[in-house]
C-alpha cells in the first residue's frame, strides 16, 4: 500500500529521482490546470506498484510549475477527490505528498469514464483559466462490472463519445500504463483520441521517463533527464 514507512532505499531513490528531474526556471512561466487521475483498484495497488509510483508522484507534484493549479483524484468503483483543484504552491505540494502516502486499495473495479467525468466537470467554468489537461495513471482494465460486455460498451462510450468531447475542447488525456497486463490499444486510442501522449511506467526507470516527457509537454525546458 502507498502507507508503507519511508526506507533508507526510498530516500536515496527519491534524491536520484530529483537528479533525473532536474528542471530550469522555465516552468515558472508557464500556465497549466492539470488534473491527475490515480486507479486504485486491487490490480494496480501491490505492494510494488504502489510504492514505485507514490515515490514518482511525490517527485512530480513537486516539480509542477508554481503558476500552475492541480488536483488529484483516487479512483476505483468509486471516484474521491483526494487534493482539490488549485494553484500549486508549497502547502498544496505538502498536502499532495501527505495524501500520496496514505492511499489504500478500493477493490476490484476501475471506473475510468467516470474518473475524467469528475476531474473535467468544471471546463466550462475553468476555460480561459488555463490549459487544462488529464493525466491517468491506471493498468488499463477498464471496469464498472463484473460483465465483459458492460465494459465493453463503457470503454466504446467513453473513446467514441466524451474523448471527442475533450478533444473539442483541447483537453488532452495524457495516459501511462503501470502494467505489463494493460489494455494498451485503449490507453493508446484515448490519449490519441485527444491529443495526449500514451506512456508506459511499467518498470521504475520507464516511469521516471514517462513523467518526465509528461513535464515536458506541460512546461518544455532545454534540459533533459540525466542517463547512465
Amino acid at each position: 500500500m502507498f502507507g508503507q514507512h519511508w526506507s533508507a532505499w526510498r530516500c536515496v531513490r527519491l534524491s536520484m529521482l530529483g537528479l533525473l528531474f532536474a528542471v530550469t526556471p522555465a516552468f515558472a512561466d508557464q500556465k497549466q490546470d492539470l488534473r491527475i487521475l490515480i486507479d486504485s483498484s486491487d490490480s494496480v495497488s501491490s505492494a510494488t506498484t504502489t510504492l514505485k509510483l507514490a515515490d514518482s508522484l511525490e517527485m512530480f507534484v513537486q516539480l509542477l510549475p508554481e503558476s500552475s493549479r492541480a488536483g488529484i483524484w483516487v479512483f476505483g468503483a468509486e471516484v474521491h477527490e483526494l487534493v482539490a483543484p488549485q494553484q500549486v504552491n508549497a502547502a498544496w505540494r505538502a498536502q499532495a505528498q501527505l495524501a500520496l502516502g496514505s492511499l489504500v486499495a478500493t477493490g476490484e473495479f476501475s471506473d475510468v469514464p467516470a474518473a475524467i467525468d469528475a476531474a473535467t466537470a468544471d471546463l466550462d467554468s475553468v476555460g480561459s483559466q488555463g490549459s487544462v489537461g488529464v493525466v491517468l495513471l491506471t493498468d488499463g482494465k477498464l471496469a464498472v462490472s463484473n460483465s465483459p460486455m458492460i465494459n465493453a460498451n463503457a470503454s466504446r462510450k467513453l473513446l467514441t463519445s466524451r474523448a471527442i468531447e475533450l478533444a473539442g475542447k483541447s483537453v488532452p488525456v495524457h495516459t501511462l500504463e503501470l502494467s505489463d497486463d494493460a489494455d494498451r490499444s485503449f490507453l493508446q486510442t484515448l490519449a490519441g483520441s485527444t491529443g495526449g501522449l500514451a506512456l508506459r511506467g511499467r518498470s521504475d526507470r520507464e516511469l521516471i521517463d514517462s513523467l518526465f516527457q509528461l513535464l515536458q509537454a506541460i512546461a518544455p525546458t532545454p534540459r533533459a533527464p540525466l542517463t547512465g
